[in-house]
């Protein structure tokens, strides 16, 4: 499985950080992990 930080995963699906954001918010995605290093993290 390949993880993507939150920007490789708004690119790849050509919408913007916000929208990945809004969707995780409103239970459409799973919310992401979270590194150590406070970077969003989409598994």
């Amino acid at each position: 499985m390949s993880t993507f930080n939150i920007g490789q995963l708004a690119k790849r699906a050509g919408v913007p950080i916000d929208t990945v954001r809004y969707y995780e918010r409103s239970q459409l995605l799973a919310p992401a992990g979270r590194l150590e290093s406070a970077t969003d993290c989409v598994r």
